[in-house]
């Protein structure tokens, strides 16, 4: 191994050493946040009736599957019509390794997609970019959402139209840059953003997710009685996004409702963010337990077909006297 590896795996495990670090430290700053309300919030978490925790997880099982969706067409924009399942299987994995170290998602993705599919995968590079378009599309739909929900939620007229600016400015950038190296095999990666029938089912498939998360927020709210507006679930779905930029972990869905809903009731609003932190990564368990039996099955289909690929030698009966009395 060069020096070049050494150094690039020095500076992985210390990166990683530093997020397990920040995301602990967030973690037991939440506790000491809410520890002398856990009673509190041990209670309201019961009350939350079996059914709405049912339907909160199909909810986020159904926005990963969505997810997964609009990769595939990011992918297919880039090398051609991709299947589904091997694509959904590796967005699983990617989900999972999301809920633990955010940094780790997508080299999972890569990898997982690479092994189920080696053949029509594309390359390392572009595999790496083509999921900016499915960012940019998500950021551009919550920046209107925002630009709705901002008059109910106080904010000033500007930053909504700053959020829609620079996703406008970064989509342009991107653009440009798709066309400046076009000649370079990972600027296909971003086709997704030239091709306009991509881009239209990447919007609307996207458009339907954020519903979907909104509604699911808006759900684990009402069940433990804040009595929202959706816009107020607007509010915690977009501080989720904001903090999932940060390696607090799991922290985030506790954090998001005690930034909005903490002067109400702190109890409650802690209550809020862990059920949807729990119903989140129960979804996502779900998701990977599928995707663990699509790899399970891949592998041994391969394995039973190498087996019978192997030719069997045929060996004639007095051959084989002669070499039992030798």
């Amino acid at each position: 191994m060069n020096n070049d590896s050494n150094n690039i795996l020095k500076f992985s495990r210390l990166r990683a050493i530093i997020v397990g670090f920040v995301t602990l430290l967030s973690g037991v700053g939440i506790y000491f946040l809410i520890r002398s309300h856990l009673g509190d919030i041990g209670q309201t978490l019961l009350a939350i009736p079996i059914e709405v925790i049912g339907a909160v997880v199909i909810l986020q099982i159904l926005t990963m599957v969505g997810r997964s969706e609009v990769w595939r067409l990011c992918i297919g924009a880039c090398n051609g019509k991709m299947p589904a399942t091997p694509v959904y299987a590796a967005n699983a994995f990617t989900q999972l390794a999301n809920s633990m170290n955010q940094y780790l998602g997508s080299i999972v993705r890569i990898i997982v997609l690479r092994k189920l599919e080696p053949e029509r995968s594309p390359k390392v590079g572009q595999l790496f970019v083509t999921n900016l378009p499915a960012y940019i599309v998500e950021a551009f739909v919550a920046s209107i959402l925002l630009a709705i929900s901002s008059a109910t939620l106080g904010l000033a007229w500007w930053i909504p139209v700053v959020a829609i600016s620079a996703v406008l400015v970064i989509s342009g950038l991107l653009y440009h840059i798709r066309h400046r190296f076009k000649h370079r095999p990972s600027a296909l990666g971003l086709n997704a953003l030239t091709s306009l029938p991509h881009l239209t089912k990447i919007v609307a498939i996207t458009s339907v997710v954020l519903v979907l998360q909104v509604l699911r927020i808006w759900l684990v709210l009402m069940a433990v009685g804040l009595n929202p507006s959706l816009f107020a679930a607007v509010a915690v779905l977009i501080g989720i996004g904001i903090l999932s930029a940060l390696p607090i972990g799991p922290s985030t869905g506790p954090a998001a409702t005690l930034a909005v809903f903490g002067s109400a009731s702190v109890a409650t609003a802690a209550a809020a963010g862990i059920a949807i932190a729990a119903t989140t990564l129960i979804g996502i368990l779900v998701f990977a337990l599928w995707a663990l039996g699509v790899v399970i099955q891949r592998f041994l289909s391969s394995r039973f077909k190498q087996t019978k690929a192997q030719p069997h030698p045929v060996r004639r009966p007095l051959v084989w006297l002669l070499d039992k009395v030798s």
